[in-house]
């Protein structure tokens, strides 16, 4: 009376934490409102299930589909990938469902490249150069501003405590340079 169903699994070894900058910065890059919060949300995410819909296409030999098609494969897709977490490890296991064992082997390694694909690009983003070049002028900006409201406040009341925020402000330039360094 059951149908058999086959399951294939895809493990990836990756860093976890995601940078709370790179999950603004993923969420921002979203079609859809989402709010993406840990990796293993990001392998559900519709970044990873539009690209994985696309490159499934490809594989079938369809390379320009209309944007319709690409949401209804993602939209089948969605019932059939889970991204799990591996407690207490650094492993994030693709499970795909299918009823043909083929198709689920397919489906887990090109779901899985893709979202290995999008991690790697969150990745270089949040740790990449320009990151922390971008965040490094933030910080000093904000420098900027509080030393400005400083001499502001100074003038009309002696209630600002500046040595507080200037040393957690040159903590972050310290860390920030180091970071850019490497």
């Amino acid at each position: 009376l059951r149908q058999s169903l086959h399951v294939a699994s895809v493990k990836f070894f990756v860093n976890r934490a995601l940078p709370q900058q790179a999950a603004i910065r993923y969420v921002g890059r979203l079609e859809w409102e989402e709010e993406i919060n840990s990796l293993a949300e990001m392998g559900r995410s519709q970044g990873v299930l539009g690209l994985a819909a696309r490159r499934f296409d490809e594989l079938r030999g369809w390379s320009d589909p209309p944007p319709e098609r690409t949401m209804e494969i993602a939209a089948g897709l969605a019932t059939m990938v889970e991204v799990v977490p591996v407690q207490e490890t650094d492993i994030i296991n693709v499970l795909v469902r299918d009823a043909d064992a083929d198709t689920a082997i397919i489906i887990a390694e090109l779901y899985g490249r893709s979202f290995l694909d999008d991690f790697q690009r969150v990745s270089r983003e949040s740790h990449g150069r320009t990151y922390f070049e971008e965040a490094l002028v933030d910080v000093e900006a904000r420098i900027r501003t509080a030393k400005d409201s400083k001499a502001q406040l100074q003038e009309s009341a002696e209630l600002y405590n500046w040595s507080h925020q200037e040393v957690t402000l040159t903590e972050s330039v310290q860390q920030l340079s180091r970071d850019l360094a490497k």
